[in-house]
């Protein structure tokens, strides 16, 4: 993908560390591409990030890296385009008790299976818990979920008992 000549859309986000944008490559691919903001970022903590999007790759509900690179000082993630944020969904949406259980449900799958591989995620919340709506009829419509931003995740450590 690096190397692609890309159309940029839309902003999609920026927090602390970046800034997320949707972007069109030439052959008509969708991506959602993270940059890492220049005074925040070290090649360590970007490299970190990377290994960890590899580490729980294919996991349930979980964003899918598809490129890393650097260039121009910055860290750039290329990620699957996965809806809207959660906090924006609310802006456009209601969301329906069964909704708000499917929502639940996916979160907490995402979770567990970041959990079951000793990693603990450390940033839920609703702008990294992305929103698309998978089915819609009439009255109701199925949404689907995958959790964002693994930069700041933490590997779970078991504890020293013979240190407490």
């Amino acid at each position: 993908m690096a190397g692609a000549v890309w159309e940029t859309k839309d902003c999609l986000g920026s927090g602390t560390f970046g800034q997320a944008r949707h972007f069109v490559a030439e052959n008509g691919v969708d991506v959602a591409v993270k940059r890492l903001r220049k005074k925040n970022w070290t090649l360590e903590a970007y490299a970190f990030e990377v290994a960890m999007c590899q580490y729980v790759r294919g996991g349930t509900c979980l964003v899918h890296l598809l490129d890393a690179f650097c260039a121009c000082n910055h860290g750039f993630l290329v990620f699957k385009l996965w809806g809207c944020s959660l906090h924006k969904f609310l802006r456009k949406h209601r969301c329906t008790t069964a909704n708000t259980k499917e929502l639940i449900q996916q979160v907490l799958a995402a979770l567990g299976f970041l959990h079951e591989h000793k990693v603990c995620h450390t940033d839920v919340k609703p702008g990294n818990i992305l929103v698309k709506e998978v089915h819609s009829d009439s009255r109701t419509g199925k949404l689907a979920v995958q959790l964002a931003d693994l930069g700041s995740a933490q590997l779970i450590q078991a504890p020293a008992f013979g240190s407490l």
